[in-house]
């Protein structure tokens, strides 16, 4: 945050340092071209004009004065012949992945990559720091092999679904991770399995268990009402598979739940937004989960968790939705948008949606940004190393017209799990 007058910024003993100025024409094609001015200065682009006094934000990208350096890390991956090898180059790409590796030696690795800035230790991403205050400045970058990486981890795997991975490197990156059941239900699977090939990766691809539900069905599970839906509930597996009706009970009870414990505070406006329309409780719903289950928490306004579980578990006496039904996308054109009816062909659907926020196999469908979005596996592929072929399945085709038989050539069989085989070409096919 910086405080701004006369085009300038203040910062210790109260001195005021001028913002360099850019100016950027925009040329418009059939209007006249525009000019925007920029203000930057070591902490980046100002949100606002600094000759107007005041409190404005700058953002800095800490890779900004890069990319030369992930250019080369992609170039030396070429020659990389071991584990070790590629963990090194991948750590000095500047944009932020999770790299899984293997070779052929047997030996395995985990690497995160990212232009990370050393942070003040009270600057946690979430809100602005005093600009005027040098030690909230940027001390540098993190040392790639201080990020968090692992190298033939003792499980024998691993495992990267969006979870917490902080804890495998010496710094923390990561300051809102995403929920841990999907990964711990791909481990659970991987630990279990007498050995790893492709029907145990294709299982884990549609795997649609979900752990969040076993934890919160072990508190709701008293407070069932002696109803069918009660009884659903208690015989359901956990499962969000298409035919599922204990899916959609789960669903509408932990909506009611969510409402009895925020809507008092937030009101149902905002907590609306915030669960259909925004990526909050999507995202990150392992936070909004440890509230919920706390045994006491501020939220719970004095009642026990029991209290709250119960209050939230009078649900409709009889759903007979199935999960298939409820839970569906539409795969729409990308020129079109969905605006030509659907008998021309352009889009596909809908389509029953397997899958939750919580399980391997994602299945999340919500509004945000005005449009119908979803977290869904956009390519599941399958790679034996030993052998030069991949399974793929793609949700559509490999051309984007209309008209070929290509469009949707694979879509069928990615709603219902079977893979293509893909092979390596030798050069002599290339050249027939």
């Amino acid at each position: 945050m910086e405080e701004c007058r006369g085009g300038c910024a203040r910062r210790a003993d109260n001195e005021w340092t001028a913002f360099r100025v850019r100016n950027e024409i925009i040329r418009r094609k059939g209007g006249p071209s525009e000019t925007v001015t920029f203000f930057e200065n070591e902490h980046g682009v100002l949100d606002g004009d600094p000759r107007v006094p005041g409190h404005y934000l700058a953002t800095r990208w800490a890779g900004r004065d890069g990319g030369a350096s992930s250019l080369r890390a992609m170039g030396e991956l070429w020659s990389a012949t071991t584990v070790e090898e590629a963990m090194a180059c991948l750590g000095g790409i500047e944009a932020c992945f999770c790299w899984t590796l293997a070779d052929d030696e047997g030996h395995i690795g985990f690497q995160m990559s990212g232009a990370i800035p050393e942070r003040h230790p009270e600057s946690g991403g979430f809100v602005p720091m005093p600009g005027w205050r040098p030690e909230y400045d940027w001390k540098g970058l993190v040392d790639p092999r201080d990020l968090p990486r692992a190298y033939d981890p003792e499980a024998g795997f691993v495992v990267s679904a969006n979870q917490n991975v902080n804890l495998l490197g010496r710094v923390a990156p990561i300051n809102m991770a995403m929920g841990d059941h999907r990964a711990r239900r791909i481990a659970q699977l991987l630990e279990t399995a007498e050995r790893i090939d492709h029907d145990i990766c294709a299982r884990i691809q549609m795997d649609d268990y979900s752990l969040q539900a076993v934890e919160l069905m072990a508190c709701l599970r008293p407070h069932l009402p002696p109803t069918e839906t009660g009884r659903v509930l208690e015989e359901w597996d956990c499962r969000y598979d298409p035919g599922s009706r204990g899916a959609v009970a789960f669903e509408a009870f932990y909506a009611a739940l969510v409402s009895e414990v925020f809507s008092p505070g937030v009101g149902d406006d905002v907590l609306g937004v915030l669960t259909a329309g925004a990526g909050l409780f999507i995202d990150f719903y392992q936070n909004v989960d440890r509230v919920l289950l706390a045994e006491g928490s501020p939220w719970h306004r004095g009642r026990t968790r029991d209290q709250v579980f119960a209050a939230a578990a009078r649900l409709p006496e009889d759903i007979e939705e199935t999960w298939g039904e409820r839970n569906q996308i539409t795969l729409t054109n990308i020129f079109f948008a969905g605006r030509l009816p659907r008998r021309f062909g352009f889009d596909r659907g809908p389509i029953p949606l397997r899958g939750g926020r919580a399980t391997p196999h994602q299945g999340q469908i919500y509004e945000s940004g005005g449009r119908t979005t979803s977290f869904a596996p956009s390519l599941r592929l399958i790679a034996d190393l030993k052998e030069e072929t991949l399974a793929t399945a793609l949700p559509g085709g490999p051309r984007d017209r209309r008209f070929s038989r290509w469009y949707d050539s694979g879509l069928t069989d990615w709603i219902a799990g079977r893979y293509k085989t893909l092979r390596a070409r030798s050069p002599r096919e290339d050249l027939d």
